[in-house]
């Protein structure tokens, strides 16, 4: 017999309250066991979640004057008594199908409603049945709010303008699509979460079979839908189910005092019922004690947080709260104990395993036309951690094979042929079969079978042999990550399956929807854990911590866009539409949120609230974050019993601070230690080239990590335009054009600009830049290349002999008794009046020389006379006159090339130089001379006879006997890939 049949059906209990700032489990706990008399096996207890069955069977393995063994109180989920209770209508237990079924079977049921000629029909038939998955998931998801609220929707006429063409003909027949689609559900035999509770409240009569004869305890909600609302007033009615809320004291005194707004959803349930509500417990006499601190950043309320808790000797009922599952990983390297309760899931799309599929996949659509991968992609791919710790006998050979590919990528070109450049590393390493083999076989996991895959259950056949291969060459790499090993298995045994043996399977969907799809699945999964032990720290996220009560309660990232969120976009029906078709809003999911917030945080006795101020993205779109407006109600509260507003950093609300000291750098000087002068010497054993004098004088410490350490910056491909490619490309047609003309006089009139445009598209096609360079940037040279030519031969002399193109040409100095030799590569020498000019090409930004720089006879003087000075302190501001006179040379002279090349072709040939130029390709054309015409006869042969040789030998005096490589900074700096070395 029930309990209704004893009471009789007028005797409908009162709800009980339980006032928020009480033990809710407790109080539930004590009033099943005064209902059953101590039987708590003769009580039913219904919950919003499961966490509360956990923690009501440790509380009655430890209550007193229950008498021991007894049978544990029957607790559902309410989502676990719908589907009992439909499964007992029914005779049969339905079977559960996930998103792709649902969406299979949606397309079947659109495909039948979109007659010919209607809108319907149009959109299906323009969009295509492949290109259906993304909508068909938004309108699973509107179809299962409709299940879970109980409604019957109708059709939405005239929502063109409102929402997309697709989402207003679906919209259009939404009616009809519900209809259809429980139909074909219930001939399935197949059900989800809200279908379960839409047919288990359909014709709901008498006392479900599950419930007979039980004492049946409604528990701990903050907000009914419809079929809960449904089936609640029907067994609080007419079976006699108690219904216990965990909330403000006030909504048992309605109209006597004020309730908290969080709760207006309980009042609104009892006033609908027209029931009455008796207090369990008196509220508590005292408030938590809050506290208020803001960090700039995560880590600053990670810092935050690793403090408090240290401060605290006893963690027993103390609560980490996280708004953000991603947050998850990060707090775990701060709690001061590893006993951690942890009561939430773990996204599987957060995993390192996700990000592999997800660098498999934007491989595949980051993919050129021409069949290869972008290069960035193939590095993320060798990069990452689970393929590189793959065991082949017992060791793991990979890294350094895949060290040598991706140095052949960064020297390579924007996309790559992986599988040849994989060849190439094979054949130069001398490296087992064995791993020759993993090699290949990986490339066909990761590329090839991806490359061919074209439904979802070619894709799950891919995910799965991947995943076989890590499981089986993974070595004891998922012994030491149990975390990885869980994702991992979550991903054989829930993804691979939904997508093998889906309705969808064997559907062919191109490749965007193909990832979509896959996407979707990961991001539905969630890894699980252990919640033990019942006691200690806990940390668990917002939802979990529903009617479970902790001494103290710190929440992290308490932000506005995590509490109470942003509101989901929804392109189907987007929020401001749902209540048309009655469906709750976002404000009613705020409601709800606050309730669970304001809950946990009154049975509390101390209260940490943390969160971030600072700017989470830089950019044209800085998000600054700011706090929630749960917190900022607290804090007004707070304020207004203080009578002032608080400034941060006083009262209850606290700053992260840190202590900044000022940064005090030195730069750093490589002192010539034995092995340094043995790399000079090394050094000197070549030719120095101009380009290497122009280094020195720049900066000498870089030139020692660049020339001596060969510390180049890593080759990395161009992703734009290339200006070094660029300078090589007009060089060569410049020589090809120039080549018939050497020894021989030419005239202006007789440069013909077509033919030098033909050169130019001749080397263009067999420099190989049309594949390398973006289209945009190709577009670009193929106009201005031409152009720039053109201008530069508009500016050439009325008439000159090309003595030499493209010719190399070396020189002795003598340096204290030894010889050096200087040698270089000059682009065009030509004979003009008076003698030879060399010429430089120039197709980025000009270092011009100061003219006045060669009469300045005190300058060529001490550069004559300079001695080192090693008994000279390198430290402070006593540097000596060397290093000044090495600034003041590189300031007023930035660029020794054209004297360099002066000399060296005076040297080589024995011929008279007249000047030098650059020859300025990027902009005009012009000739920029080393002297020019102004400059005075005497001056300019006393700058090439005397001043141009003494320069040469002092800067190869001072790179040899000079105590030490000083930087040197300047605008240089913001380029050099030496700058985080110079300085200390």
């Amino acid at each position: 017999m029930t309990r209704a049949k004893n009471r009789g059906h007028s005797a409908r209990q009162p709800f009980h309250i339980v006032p928020w700032d009480c033990d809710f489990l407790e109080a539930v706990l004590q009033l099943a066991l005064r209902l059953t008399r101590n039987r708590p096996g003769d009580a039913v207890l219904v919950f919003p979640h499961g966490r509360p069955r956990r923690h009501l069977i440790d509380r009655l393995r430890n209550a007193p004057g229950v008498p021991k063994p007894c049978l544990l109180p029957q607790m559902y989920t309410v989502q676990e008594l719908f589907t009992r209770i439909r499964a007992e209508r029914e005779q049969r237990p339905p079977q559960t199908v996930g998103l792709l079924d649902r969406v299979g079977l949606l397309l079947e049921c659109v495909t039948d409603l979109a007659s010919p000629g209607t809108p319907l029909c149009e959109a299906l038939t323009a969009g295509g049945q492949r290109h259906f998955f993304p909508w068909g998931a938004r309108l699973s998801a509107l179809l299962e709010d409709c299940f879970s609220q109980g409604l019957r929707p109708d059709d939405l006429t005239h929502m063109e303008g409102q929402v997309a063409p697709f989402a207003a003909s679906l919209l259009e027949n939404l009616g009809r699509i519900h209809e259809r689609y429980t139909l074909a559900l219930m001939e399935r035999g197949w059900s989800t979460p809200g279908f379960d509770a839409f047919r288990a409240v359909d014709g709901l009569e008498g006392t479900p079979s599950c419930l007979e004869g039980r004492t049946v305890i409604i528990a701990g909600f903050a907000a009914l839908n419809g079929t809960e609302e449904r089936l609640f007033e029907h067994l609080w009615r007419h079976c006699g189910a108690d219904i216990c809320l965990h909330t403000d004291a006030a909504v048992a005194r309605m109209g006597q005092e004020r309730v908290h707004w969080t709760c207006e959803d309980h009042v609104r349930w009892l006033t609908s019922w027209r029931a009455e509500a008796e207090l369990l417990h008196a509220p508590r006499a005292f408030k938590p004690r809050v506290s208020f601190c803001e960090g700039y950043d995560l880590h600053s309320q990670l810092h935050e947080l690793g403090t408090l808790l240290q401060n605290t000797e006893d963690l027993s009922s103390t609560a980490v709260v996280l708004p953000d599952t991603g947050l998850l990983m990060p707090v775990l390297h701060h709690l001061p104990t590893k006993a951690v309760n942890i009561s939430m899931g773990y996204p599987l799309v957060r995993s390192t395993l996700f990000r592999l599929l997800e660098t498999l996949m934007r491989l595949q659509e980051t993919r050129g036309s021409n069949g290869l991968y972008h290069w960035r992609e193939c590095i993320d791919l060798i990069r990452h951690p689970y393929l590189k710790m793959l065991e082949v006998e017992g060791t793991r050979p990979l890294p350094e094979v895949f060290h040598m590919v991706e140095d052949r990528l960064r020297g390579g070109t924007r996309f790559a042929d992986l599988a040849t450049v994989m060849e190439e590393a094979l054949a130069e390493t001398d490296v087992a079969p064995g791993t020759q083999d993993l090699c290949r076989t990986l490339l066909d996991l990761c590329l090839s079978r991806w490359e061919r895959a074209s439904t979802p259950a070619a894709l799950a056949e891919a995910v799965g042999f991947l995943c076989a291969v890590l499981l089986e060459r993974g070595g004891d790499l998922w012994e030491r990550f149990p975390i990885d090993a869980e994702c991992l298995f979550r991903l054989m045994q829930r993804v691979i399956p939904a997508l093998r043996e889906s309705e969808l399977a064997a559907t062919a969907f191109p490749q965007d929807v193909l990832f979509t799809i896959l996407r979707e699945t990961v991001r539905a999964e969630r890894v699980p854990f252990e919640a033990d032990p019942i006691g200690g720290l806990q940390v668990l996220g917002m939802l979990e911590s529903r009617l479970l009560t902790f001494r103290r309660v710190i929440v992290l990232d308490a932000t506005d866009d995590r509490l109470p969120g942003a509101p989901p976009n929804d392109p189907l029906l987007p929020d401001s539409l749902r209540p048309q078709v009655g469906l709750p809003d976002a404000r009613r999911r705020e409601r709800i949120t606050a309730h669970n917030f304001h809950r946990l945080l009154a049975g509390a006795e101390e209260v940490n609230l943390l969160w971030q101020a600072g700017v989470e993205r830089s950019g044209l779109l800085d998000d600054k974050k700011a706090r929630s407006r749960f917190v900022e109600e607290m804090l007004w509260h707070e304020e207004r019993a203080a009578g002032r507003l608080f400034r941060p950093g006083e009262g209850p609300l606290g700053t992260v601070t840190c202590t900044v000291r000022p940064f005090e750098s030195t730069p750093r000087h490589i002192l010539k230690t034995d092995a340094v002068r043995d790399a000079l010497a090394r050094f000197f054993e070549r030719p120095v080239s101009p380009s290497r004098l122009d280094a020195y004088l720049t900066c000498p410490f870089r030139f020692y990590h660049e020339h001596l350490c060969r510390l180049a910056p890593p080759d990395e491909v161009i992703e734009g335009e290339d200006p070094a490619a660029v300078g090589t490309l007009l060089h060569e047609a410049l020589n090809r054009f120039y080549a018939p003309w050497r020894g021989i006089e030419v005239t202006r009139d007789r440069l013909d600009p077509e033919m030098l445009e033909r050169h130019f598209r001749q080397s263009l096609h067999e420099s190989g830049l049309a594949d390398r360079f973006p289209a945009d940037a190709l577009a670009m040279l193929e106009t201005a290349g031409p152009e720039r030519l053109r201008r530069f031969l508009a500016r050439q002399p009325d008439r000159t002999v090309v003595l030499h193109l493209e010719e190399a040409f070396t020189a002795d100095v003598e340096v204290d008794g030894r010889t050096r030799r200087l040698g270089g590569r000059l682009d065009r020498v030509d004979r003009r009046g008076e003698g030879a000019v060399v010429l430089d090409y120039k197709t980025g930004s000009l270092r011009t020389v100061r003219p006045d720089v060669w009469e300045d006879h005190g300058l060529w003087e001490r550069v004559r006379t300079w001695e080192p000075a090693a008994d000279r302190p390198l430290t402070g501001q006593d540097e000596g006159s060397r290093e000044d006179l090495l600034d003041e040379l590189a300031r007023r002279m930035p660029s020794v090339q054209l004297p360099c090349y002066i000399h060296l072709y005076g040297q080589a040939t024995g011929e008279d130089v007249h000047d030098a130029a650059w020859v300025e390709l990027r902009d005009s054309g012009d000739e920029r001379p080393l002297f020019g015409d102004r400059c005075d006869d005497a001056v300019r042969d006393e700058a090439i006879s005397r001043h141009i040789p003494d320069l040469m030998r002092f800067l190869l005096r001072h790179m040899e006997l000079a105590p030490a490589f000083v930087p040197r900074h300047g605008r240089h700096c913001d380029w050099c890939s030496c700058r985080k070395l110079c300085r200390v």
